[in-house]
């Protein structure tokens, strides 16, 4: 989809972060937007934000986790702005650092609910109805570098990343000479309140470890380089969208490593 003029964007996670920073470059290039969160403030404040800048947007309440929601904020879009253009699934959870022996089943639960299972919803709410319409639009999906080169006490963090990952590898191959594109965005640290909005609503109440991860991430892209990279490459045709070259070394190793292991058959 080269041209997002008067086109209808429904970001999820758009209340912040790299979700609002997508609002804001969709929106200057004439999308109409809808940013999604389950925080009513937020969702006040950054329509307000896009209103000021002379966008068109509106705001849902919605917990990607729940797929009756998906669908009424699929019709509330639809029946305020149009049918939906550009599909941003980018919501997402940290959960508190822990190795895989100690992750509680509810915090798998959550991770999983939100950081997969919302981009499973969101597919199965709009998916069927853009691919009805027959006309040229775009999805893209917000994995994790984590996807490709995983680190310690992340498991549910990164297991749902990887599923998302190739969740949209499956959808490209799909989705293959069609009139609906679509993206990943695999970005290593980015500038966001991600940790601020995970802690206090983690399922076990326990918000140690954050402190590492929060550090990082405030030195991390701010969110409007990553909302303007990843719309150049989606403009470019790319599907991959990696923002973060620094960890290639480390991501070639673990390919190099697979592909070493099939120098013979079984």
């Amino acid at each position: 989809m080269r041209s997002i003029t008067s086109k209808n964007a429904l970001i999820t996670g758009g209340g912040s972060g790299i979700g609002l920073a997508l609002a804001k470059v969709l929106g200057r290039e004439g999308a109409r937007i809808a940013v999604a969160s389950t925080n009513r403030v937020k969702i006040d404040r950054a329509v307000a934000e896009l209103t000021r800048s002379r966008i068109e947007a509106i705001g849902i309440e919605l917990d990607v986790a729940d797929p009756a929601q998906w669908r009424e904020a699929v019709d509330t879009v639809e029946r305020r702005l149009g049918p939906i253009d550009f599909l941003g699934l980018n919501a997402g959870v940290a959960p508190p650092p822990a190795t895989v022996a100690e992750t509680a089943l509810s915090v798998w639960q959550w991770s999983l609910g939100v950081n997969l299972w919302g981009v499973i919803h969101g597919l199965h709410a709009c998916l069927p109805r853009m691919l009805a319409r027959g006309v040229p639009a775009h999805v893209l999906i917000t994995s994790s570098i984590a996807a490709l080169n995983p680190k310690p006490t992340m498991g549910a963090y990164v297991v749902a990343k990887a599923g998302v990952l190739q969740l949209a590898e499956v959808l490209r191959a799909e989705l293959d000479g069609g009139p609906i594109g679509i993206s990943v965005l695999t970005p290593a640290a980015v500038h966001t309140d991600i940790v601020a909005s995970s802690k206090g609503h983690t399922p076990v109440g326990n918000d140690s470890g954050y402190a590492a991860i929060d550090a990082a991430l405030s030195q991390g892209l701010d969110p409007s380089v990553v909302a303007e990279y990843t719309l150049a490459r989606i403009r470019d045709g790319h599907f991959y969208i990696l923002t973060h070259n620094e960890q290639r070394p480390e991501i070639s190793h673990r390919f190099a490593e697979i592909i070493a292991s099939m120098q013979s058959s079984a």
